[in-house]
Order: C-alpha cells, then structure tokens, then sequence
C-alpha cells in the first residue's frame, strides 16, 4: 500500500484499519523504508447505529471497541484530542441513520466505496450539517491507492496536527482524473456481468465471485437499479496526480 501511494505522488499515508490501530513502533519500522511517504495512524471504528466512524488524533490505543455507541466514539475520540468522520455514509448495506444528531467534524462524500448517489446524499448531509467534505481512497487494496485525496495546505507533522488542520479546513479535495476515468471504463464489462448474474437469481456472495473484480457495494447497488460510477469532484476536475492522503 505504502509503494503504491509512492508510486501514484503521494506524499502521506494515513492507516485507518478496523478496530486497530498501528503502534508508533511498527508504523516507524514501516516508515524506515519509505522514507519519501510519511506514515500516519487512526482507527475506523464500526459503531452500534451509525456506521462507520473514522476517528484521527485521538490519544490511545485501547479505547474504542467493535459496535461502540456512535455517541460514545464522538465523545471519547474529542475527550482524547481527536477529530471524527463518519465514512462512506449511503454506503448499502451500513447505517447512516442518526447522523445529522452527532458532533461529527466532517462527511466523507469521495471514497473508494461511495458511487454517485452515496457522494450526492453525503455532501448534502454535510452542507445541511455545517461539517467539514473530506475526499478519502479508503483504499482496500494497493490499485485504489490516492484515488480521492486531500491536498493540504501543509506537511502536517503529527496525526494531531493532521487532525486540526482538516478542523480548520486547512486542505483541498482532490482526485486522480485519468485513474477514475480509467476505472469506470475497466468495470463496465463487470457490472454488466453482475447485472446479468443479479437477474439469474444469484445471491451477493455469487455475483462477487462470479462477475469478477467488482465488490459487495456495487453488487447491491446493481441490485437497487442505481447507476455505478466513481464522480469527479466538480471543482477539480482538472488534477492528475493527488499530493494527500
């Protein structure tokens, strides 16, 4: 993952893993063979009823815990110095209800996981809210790497400092115009495959394994009737290589 965000102009890295979150001394050994990357850490915290919390800054590694009262992630990451975004909201299959009655700091409205309608509803949420729209890969795999990014304005030294820079909206959305492009193009022949299998009566696990290179998200928004496709944001469409996250 570290090679790829390298190889694609990026000049940080932020881990974000489920329920984990990497030691100052395994990230530093990471760190020590790319150098030119700068390596940071937080934690997605999967929350009881609003879905997934991404949580960056807050002190401590033992705090947090799978299906966490959303309330209690927010209080407890900003008691500890934190920021916290909630990802990929519309995503099918996770909840977003109740996010609009949280003291969130931002809406993830670009990611990796998140097709058009998802991104329409998250950066209406996020405007109707007052909250920070960050632009995130949410990267699974080292291909979708730098996909959405944020330019900050700049090097942030520290996951504190990273955290009260996007506070202060300290940053820039940005996206890989050409990747996007070309990704929407490679997974045509996929969706349709997908489509296809969807109407033969196969269940999700199938059309995954069956349709080839396509994941649970678009699968059941195949299912759904809704239109596949990562968005550009609009006020950038002109970027090629991201330079954030």
């Amino acid at each position: 993952m570290v090679a790829a965000a390298q190889r694609f102009g990026l000049d940080a890295l932020v881990f974000t893993e489920h329920h984990v979150r990497w030691g100052r001394e395994e990230l530093a050994e990471l760190q020590r063979g790319f150098p030119r990357v700068k390596l940071f850490a937080g934690v997605e915290i999967t929350s009881e009823e609003a879905g997934d919390l991404l949580v960056i800054g807050a002190h401590g590694r033992d705090w947090f815990a799978p299906r966490m009262p959303a309330e209690d992630v927010v209080a407890e990451a900003h008691a500890r110095g934190g920021i916290v975004i909630a990802a990929h909201p519309f995503r099918p299959g996770y909840p977003s209800d109740g996010l609009d009655q949280l003291a969130l700091d931002g809406i993830e409205v670009h990611s990796v996981h998140m097709h058009q309608q998802a991104h329409e509803r998250a950066a209406r949420l996020a405007e109707r809210c007052g909250l920070r729209q960050v632009s995130t890969s949410d990267a699974h795999s080292p291909e979708m790497v730098g996909l959405y990014a944020l330019r900050l304005d700049r090097p942030a030294a520290s996951e504190q400092e990273l955290a009260e820079m996007v506070l202060a909206g300290a940053y820039a959305m940005e996206a890989n115009a050409s990747r996007l492009a070309a990704l929407n193009r490679e997974r045509q022949p996929a969706w349709r495959r997908a489509a296809r299998l969807i109407d033969e009566g196969r269940d999700d696990a199938e059309v995954v394994a069956m349709a080839g290179g396509i994941g649970y998200t678009e699968t059941r928004l195949l299912r759904e009737g809704q239109a596949l496709g990562w968005p550009m944001p609009a006020e950038i469409e002109h970027v090629g290589q991201p330079r954030g996250r």
